[in-house]
């Protein structure tokens, strides 16, 4: 199982190396499914979006999102980290790749349809969302 994220799937700003990397990571996931399945090697590619962790929750914390990191509150939508395992376990022989959480799913597929010039506006947009950033991203049209 190798562990990717929704970042991946287009370039955003102040995560260059972090997408690059997680776009990597599910293309080399998704390889390895190809060389492998067929000899009995389960590879899954997870790609995750955001999720609740320790890690996030300082983050969150920092950009005043959230009171503190030690806040339990629910993280509006996030995936929490049991959620995550129990998706990732129940699919790991349904590679080669699985975007987790059912609404991230449905986003991913909706931009299929879109140019990745307009994915890459849209995640900016997202990213300033859910990180609480003082204003949204301007996005030239």
């Amino acid at each position: 199982m190798l562990v990717s994220s929704g970042a991946g799937l287009a370039g955003g700003a102040n995560m260059v190396a972090y997408s690059a990397s997680k776009a990597f990571d599910m293309v080399m996931a998704e390889a390895l499914w190809a060389e492998l399945h067929t000899k009995g090697v389960d590879v899954l590619g997870l790609v995750l979006s955001v999720t609740d962790t320790p890690a996030l929750r300082r983050l969150l914390a920092k950009r005043g999102v959230i009171a503190t990191a030690d806040d339990n509150s629910p993280i509006a939508g996030a995936t929490t980290a049991e959620e995550t395992v129990a998706e990732a376990l129940a699919n790991l022989t349904c590679g080669p790749t699985l975007f987790v959480g059912k609404s991230f799913r449905e986003s991913a597929g909706n931009l299929r349809s879109m140019s990745r010039n307009d994915v890459v506006k849209a995640m900016l947009q997202a990213a300033g969302g859910i990180m609480g950033e003082d204003k949204p991203a301007e996005v030239a049209s």
